[in-house]
């Protein structure tokens, strides 16, 4: 009991909840030098939905550093920054650019002190 099934089932695992958040936000491949801008559509507990300007093959390790929006009482939240993959790069007919889908391995809110030097934005496109 408890240890591994034997019959070869799988543990199904349902399609997380969605929500809806437009923030700004930079992505590049990991350790790359320049930086993309983008557009956050949605999130999940796993991953991002995010409009970019540059599509990323799927598969590709990224970086992103997402920018949420004011708080209610009008102070800048605290800032993320990603790691993650993608898992899907479709070009989208509505707008330019492309929709890219990735999934989160590991984040960390920017701390207070970051500066835009840190993460190089002098190097965006």
């Amino acid at each position: 009991m408890g240890g591994p099934r034997s019959d070869g089932a799988k543990k199904l695992v349902g399609r997380q909840p969605r929500y809806v958040v437009e923030s700004s936000l930079i992505y590049r491949p990991t350790g790359g030098m320049v930086w993309y801008k983008g557009t956050t559509r949605n999130f999940s507990s796993t991953g991002v939905l995010f409009q970019g300007e540059t599509p990323i093959p799927a598969d590709t390790t990224i970086e992103m550093s997402i920018t949420p929006p004011r708080r209610s009482d009008k102070k800048p939240a605290d800032g993320i920054f990603c790691w993650g993959t993608v898992v899907r790069a479709a070009p989208t007919s509505d707008t330019p650019g492309t929709s890219l889908a990735a999934r989160i391995d590991k984040y960390r809110t920017k701390p207070k002190f970051l500066t835009e030097a840190d993460i190089h934005f002098d190097r965006m496109m």
